[in-house]
């Protein structure tokens, strides 16, 4: 079928007409978003970022998807919930200070990168997230939002992120023997 056809098809099990709208929602992690051109998908599908949160995301998911820095940046700049201080640098680079942390964001379409550095003398490196073009603003937000925080343990020079979201939320896990380094880093207004 192709995918009007499937929805009409699916359309017909309603016994009455419905009154509302009827929208297909579609996780963005079922798309390949370099091969799909998202601006022409038919006004049926929703895409949405999970289906937990289908009802509480925008109406239109896909504006939260930066496709380069300068657009994150600008994202960025909207929200007025962010804390630290960030600048973008050449178009290609934001750089977000906080006073114990600095973080170093790209993005671009197919690679996104947020470099974890203390803020101190050496700039020593942390860790590095990956995220996908989908998950890269709300990864922002999880870490940089005022009165939330990240949580990074480092064993071996092997990196984990134990937590990412609201500070009251973490739930430390208790254990006798601790190997690596924990690192909190809190995000606070300037």
């Amino acid at each position: 079928y192709t995918l009007d056809e499937y929805f009409n098809k699916e359309k017909l099990l309603f016994k009455k007409e419905p009154k509302l709208p009827i929208k297909l929602l579609l996780s963005v992690h079922y798309l390949d978003l370099d091969t799909i051109d998202l601006t022409k998908l038919p006004k049926t599908i929703r895409i949405v970022g999970s289906y937990d949160s289908a009802f509480k995301d925008e109406e239109d998911f896909l504006i939260k998807i930066p496709y380069n820095t300068k657009k994150l940046h600008e994202m960025m700049c909207e929200n007025e919930k962010l804390g630290g201080k960030f600048e973008l640098i050449d178009d290609e680079l934001i750089r977000w200070t906080f006073d114990d942390v600095i973080y170093d964001i790209s993005a671009s379409f197919d690679d996104n990168t947020i470099n974890v550095y203390k803020n101190n003398v050496f700039k020593t490196h942390i860790a590095e997230l990956d995220p996908d073009s989908y998950e890269l603003y709300e990864t922002i937000c999880k870490i940089g939002e005022v009165g939330n925080m990240l949580v990074v343990r480092k064993t071996l020079g092997v990196m984990h992120v134990l937590y990412m979201g609201v500070k009251e939320d973490y739930k430390e896990e208790k254990r006798r023997i601790r190997l690596g380094k924990t690192y909190y880093f809190e995000s606070k207004k300037e």
